[in-house]
């Protein structure tokens, strides 16, 4: 670690990219060591069926990861095969001639004083290879329950899990997906994906409730003051806190989030309230004693 020290007078750096953690990032994934994953189900009418569309989207998330959308994804395919999967697998693997390689094995081990008794159930577990039944894994036959398989799978539904990298939406992430399946069919399900909703719901309402908060402040300063001058007036603290806040936000590199965009709307009921205090003031000092004013209102405002 100490290879890697070094004295910098930039404080940008302290921020900047971490090649170490994303290497991390990138070997914690497969095991469930990101957060913010989506999932991606595949419903069936069996689970055979659910486990063959797991295994169609293996190749998807691959090109995921190739095009750098993900840093990485599990899948339930890649521990539970469905049958078809298996028995092609299978007729494969039962081509060799595992007795032949079990006697190999244990005529090397006797050359080297390597005692097989030790090996037996490895050497017992090839035996088995030459018998589709003895190898092959069925769910149903694994235990009472779906939960009892492992991860991402329960019923006839297993999930997908995927983890979008650093800036990538889990929107872009699952249409990107629908893109290159095509007819494979599944539904996407994160908590990623429902704070973008909520977002854009909240961002919606944000733009409304703010209108009606301007329209009413508005409204309200119109009746008080009437002349557009006195409006103008009352309206520059409130233009000038705005111009402040969002500038200050922009330096400082605040993004705009749920917290600040409920606070918005409240700017414009409060902010108002410095404009028209401090003309009223200003009228009923005979709009000559301005000194006076901030004295006082001014004083009163700043605390």
């Amino acid at each position: 670690a100490c290879t890697q020290l070094r004295f910098s007078s930039d404080l940008a750096q302290l921020r900047g990219d971490d090649p170490a953690k994303d290497h991390l990032m990138k070997v914690l994934a497969p095991f469930g060591g990101m957060p913010d994953a989506v999932y991606l189900l595949s419903d069936a009418a069996t689970q055979q069926d659910a486990l063959r569309g797991a295994e169609k989207l293996v190749p998807i998330c691959a090109t995921l990861q190739d095009e750098g959308l993900i840093v990485g994804f599990a899948s339930v395919a890649s521990w539970l095969p469905s049958h078809a999967t298996q028995r092609a697998r299978f007729e494969q693997v039962a081509a060799i001639d595992w007795p032949r390689v079990a006697s190999t094995t244990r005529a090397i081990m006797d050359e080297m004083e390597i005692n097989s008794v030790y090996f037996d159930p490895f050497f017992t577990r090839l035996d088995g290879y030459a018998d589709w039944e003895k190898v092959s894994i069925d769910p149903t036959a694994a235990g009472s329950s779906a939960s009892e398989f492992g991860p991402g799978l329960s019923g006839t539904v297993t999930a997908t899990t995927v983890y979008p990298a650093a800036g990538v939406a889990p929107s872009r992430v699952v249409a990107r997906a629908r893109e290159i399946g095509g007819e494979a069919g599944f539904r996407a399900a994160s908590i990623g994906l429902v704070l973008e909703d909520l977002t854009a719901v909240i961002e919606n309402d944000f733009f409304r409730a703010s209108f009606l908060a301007l329209g009413a402040v508005l409204l309200t300063a119109i009746i008080a003051f009437r002349t557009l001058s006195r409006l103008m007036l009352v309206g520059l603290p409130v233009f000038v806190g705005c111009l402040l806040m969002l500038g200050g936000l922009a330096v400082l590199g605040v993004p705009i989030n749920l917290m600040n965009l409920v606070a918005t709307p409240l700017v414009f009921g409060l902010g108002v309230d410095i404009g028209i205090y401090i003309v009223n003031r200003h009228e009923e000092e005979g709009r000559a004693d301005i000194p006076r004013v901030l004295r006082h209102t001014g004083g009163a405002i700043l605390l």
